[in-house]
């Protein structure tokens, strides 16, 4: 081990095991419960707050963008916080996979018949939201690790 770094017990180490194969279950999952517990704030404060109507383009685009951006949120903070250990990794490989999905999404909208341009348009806006949501909270993620590895070395 190296000396900057906290002791751990092998024993600690090898009794979190069972946290990784959580690690994507609960990203996907807390994602979408935490972006729709978001969106529902939100769209529970428009109505009370009233003066938007339901086919006006604050629920028609600022929300679905708004709570693409809770998912990435979500997603990379709880795929961060159930690793047991390389959070920073961890991070980084979930939104490479958010990424891929996020990418796959967006090329099917553009290229499926089915799919109008405003939907592809929205479709794109809102993996573009949601990816930089997830890096903003690895960004983070990192500098909380760089300053408690400073906090020990010293």
């Amino acid at each position: 081990m190296k000396d900057n770094m906290p002791a751990q017990s092998e024993s600690s180490v090898a009794s979190e095991w069972w946290r990784w194969p959580l690690v994507p279950i609960a990203a996907f999952v807390g994602g979408a419960l935490g972006s729709f517990l978001f969106g529902l704030i939100q769209w529970l404060g428009m109505k009370v707050q009233g003066g938007f109507t339901e086919d006006g383009w604050m629920y028609r685009y600022i929300l679905p963008v708004i709570t693409s951006a809770a998912f990435g949120w979500f997603y990379a903070w709880i795929s961060c916080a159930v690793a047991p250990r390389g959070k920073v990794i961890t991070g980084t490989v979930m939104i490479t996979i958010l990424f891929l999905v996020g990418a796959t999404s967006v090329t099917i909208a553009w290229l499926a018949p089915q799919y109008q341009i405003g939907d592809a348009m929205q479709i794109t806006i809102g993996s573009i939201a949601s990816f930089v949501a997830a890096v903003f909270v690895l960004v983070q993620v990192h500098a909380d690790e760089r300053s408690n590895q400073s906090e020990f070395s010293r």
